[in-house]
């Protein structure tokens, strides 16, 4: 397993600033021995391909959809990432990769922790405003993906 952290542009520490509005891009991969995942900023997910033995490797991910309610386009991923905040940790290990970020919109409290596996990412949101609703994510497919009858199925 491997996370490489990184800016489209210069070295983060030279870049980057929690208050500025305009954050330089991201680009992140993490690769493991199934699956791999490109981030092009805190909040933007983008290419997932499943790399395991029998799978075509496509990318498979349309978006990494985050909002608060279903209909509601004022805030999401795009706005979450255009608003100030930072990154608290960027480490990958033999068993796990951790990438924890700061900042969504007016809640620069707000936390995003993700926990990659060799199998799987888990993905915990800490909202630090009472009075927003239950947020949302969802994971957008590829339009016209369908399954491959020889494809694995790990439930």
């Amino acid at each position: 397993m491997s996370y490489r952290f990184g800016l489209a542009s210069r070295p983060y520490k030279t870049d980057v600033s929690p208050r500025r509005r305009s954050q330089p891009p991201r680009d992140s991969t993490i690769t493991t021995s199934t699956y791999s995942q490109h981030f092009s900023d805190r909040w933007v997910d983008d290419p997932l391909r499943i790399t395991t033995q029998g799978a075509s490797g496509v990318d498979i991910l349309d978006r990494h959809k985050d909002l608060f309610a279903p209909g509601t386009c004022e805030r999401s991923e795009d706005t979450f990432s255009a608003g100030e905040g930072a990154f608290i940790v960027n480490k990958s290990g033999p068993v796990r990769a951790l990438r924890t970020y700061v900042g969504a919109n007016s809640g620069p409290f707000t936390e995003r922790l993700h926990v990659f596996y060799q199998r799987r990412e888990d993905i915990t949101t800490y909202l630090a405003r009472p009075r927003d609703p239950r947020g949302h994510g969802l994971l957008r497919l590829q339009p016209g993906l369908h399954a491959e009858a020889n494809a694995p199925n790990e439930g």
